[in-house]
């Protein structure tokens, strides 16, 4: 916290998180207590414990395999733990967080004036990430990782265990199976922490199992509800939903694609069973509420400014049939196939259309690899439209497709465990325990995907990092302009301004070298003067109008990195006084290391 003026323990900035914990924790626990000892007066024999140390070991056991599943897959893709993800989104992200450390605010309402005069940007994922900075020495490349694998094997799997504790009941071995298989699919969390990158998006989309979960608690379709029943639910779907839309609202709308197909499937199935036992009309009127609710809902969404954008059109890359196809192997976009995993799902899909409780999650699954499957092989504007809300991009929807599989596949487990189970005891065995097969299909699934497809996942991962970072159109700083840009206080200044192209990676300057620069994103709100130093700013020794921009600006030095990042589909422009600048009359060479140099400007007084 420099702007404060003063050095500050490192754990002072988690006290806030400490006090908004108790604050929103205390009223559910208080209604937890009241419930639980209602229900303890009113029923003669209280139910059985949900839990006991046997379902944690599982969760902890299926958790810490998880944990090891992607700490590998990060450090085989990124290789470094301050790697810089060599993508277009990363400068916006990292220098949002100096940006954060300088001003002390994340609020959604200040972070796009780093860029823009006004605005509001999604912050959630932000203000963590600063929160994790003084653990990592103030580095803000480590602290961005740390947070990303921190969300990729906390925040995901612990989400996917509850949306199946649910679903399934207090099932020990499948919970910590949950844990295991969430590590199983590219497109999430690998593909948002690769392509983008999306991290506020991978934050919102680990979420979306908790929001599921609580939102099972309210419809009372939970199996022996660990939430503690609807009152307790709704007030953690409101919290949950709300931190959902915090971290990113594609990722609030992506829940609410998947809590519409359970609340309608759900109103349908009570209908038919109302309708069965003589009570047609009050079904068919929770039915027409339901559907109600969800179309205004839906309407508001598609009313609320902002939340669709449908002026990005990212191109079709292949076919419809093609990638239909390439989901039902389990290997959206280009990536290798997982059979084994793709075959649980699979069959958990067959085995939940005969469970009426579970029914919901094949339309839920369907409509998310749909969605996924028309972005990216559609170009009609329709489906701009309809897939406005994540933007038109076909990685941003493969990535809520594991949210449902992870479950189908978990129920794809049980039912081959079953079947084992059966077979043993045809076979005359009637001494093994049920969760042995369970731990047998997670050991065969694992050796056939190779580790749960952990080497896809890293060399995915190592797309925007280990093998970006050394191909000069595809890398926004090497190592060596890292080690350079970490090196900035030897020769500037803590005052200084820099002004360079964005698009060779000057721009990291500030979140690297924390040394402020003039453009700190690709694009932005620029002034007059700001425009015209990136159209002249080399020709201030012939062109007077140059020096008075310098002088608005504040800039006092040049960085240029040479040549310009060009990721796929995006083209680098808009800085041609500032493109591979070379000395000249008023601009004094003060440091250089490869292709990157740094000038003082002397010629502008």
């Amino acid at each position: 916290m420099k702007h404060l003026g003063a050095t500050l323990p490192s754990w002072l900035p988690v006290l806030p998180v400490v006090w908004m914990t108790v604050v929103l924790a205390g009223p559910g626990l208080v209604l937890r207590w009241l419930v639980r000892h209602r229900r303890t007066r009113s029923v003669a024999t209280p139910e059985p414990a949900a839990g006991g140390a046997g379902t944690w070991q599982w969760v902890v056991g299926g958790w810490a395999v998880a944990g090891v599943l992607g700490a590998l897959t990060f450090r085989l893709g990124i290789g470094r733990p301050d790697a810089i993800s060599q993508s277009y989104d990363a400068v916006f992200h990292l220098n949002a967080l100096r940006y954060i450390e300088e001003t002390g605010s994340s609020s959604p309402l200040d972070l796009e004036r780093m860029i823009y005069a006004s605005g509001s940007y999604p912050s959630l994922w932000h203000a963590l990430a600063s929160l994790v900075m003084p653990t990592v020495s103030g580095s803000i490349p480590a602290a961005a990782n740390l947070t990303a694998l921190s969300v990729a094997v906390v925040v995901w799997p612990l989400g996917c265990v509850l949306l199946v504790r649910q679903l399934l009941g207090p099932r020990p071995a499948l919970l910590g199976a949950a844990a295991v298989l969430s590590m199983g699919f590219v497109g999430f969390p690998w593909f948002v922490l690769s392509w983008g990158v999306l991290w506020p998006n991978s934050l919102g989309i680990a979420l979306v199992p908790s929001v599921l979960a609580c939102l099972v608690s309210v419809l009372g379709v939970a199996e022996r509800d660990v939430l503690g029943g609807p009152a307790m639910g709704l007030l953690a779907l409101v919290a949950s939903a709300a931190a959902c839309a915090m971290a990113h609202p594609g990722a609030f709308i992506s829940a609410v694609v998947l809590g519409s197909a359970l609340a309608l499937v759900v109103a349908l199935q009570r209908a038919v069973r109302w309708s069965r036992q003589g009570h047609r009309v009050n079904g068919l009127a929770q039915l027409g509420g339901t559907v109600l609710v969800v179309l205004a809902g839906w309407a508001l969404l598609y009313t609320v400014p902002g939340v669709r954008n449908t002026s990005s059109d990212w191109p079709a890359s292949t076919t419809i049939p093609a990638e239909l196809v390439r989901h039902l192997v389990g290997g959206p976009g280009s990536t290798a196939p997982e059979y084994a995993v793709s075959l649980l799902v699979l069959i958990g899909a067959v085995r939940c259309l005969w469970c009426s409780r579970l029914r919901w999650l094949v339309p839920a699954h369907l409509a998310s690899v749909g969605l996924d499957v028309l972005a990216a092989g559609n170009d009609s504007p329709f489906i701009q439209q309809l897939t406005g809300f994540w933007y038109n991009t076909r990685y941003r929807l493969a990535a809520v497709v594991p949210v449902t599989g992870v479950v189908l596949g978990v129920v794809g487990m049980s039912a081959v465990a079953a079947l084992v189970l059966h077979l043993a005891k045809r076979g005359g065995s009637t001494t093994v325990p049920y969760p042995l097969p369970v731990l047998g299909v997670l050991v065969v699934v694992g050796v056939l995907s190779r580790g749960y497809g952990l080497g896809t996942h890293a060399d995915f991962l190592a797309i925007r990092y280990l093998f970006a970072e050394t191909d000069p159109a595809r890398s926004l700083v090497s190592p060596a302009e890292q080690q350079f840009l970490a090196q900035l206080d030897r020769y500037v200044p803590p005052d200084a301004l820099l002004v360079g192209d964005p698009w060779d990676g000057s721009s990291l300057a500030w979140a690297i070298g924390d040394r402020q620069v003039v453009y700190p994103h690709f694009t932005g709100g620029r002034t007059a003067a700001q425009v015209y130093l990136a159209n002249h700013l080399r020709e201030a020794a012939r062109d007077p109008a140059v020096c008075p921009a310098v002088r608005q600006t504040g800039a006092t030095f040049v960085l240029s990195f040479g040549p310009e990042f060009s990721p796929p589909l995006l083209f680098p422009g808009g800085y041609p006084g500032i493109l591979d600048f070379e000395a000249g009359p008023g601009f004094e060479l003060v440091a250089s290391a490869g292709a990157a140099q740094l000038y003082r400007i002397t010629g502008c007084g």
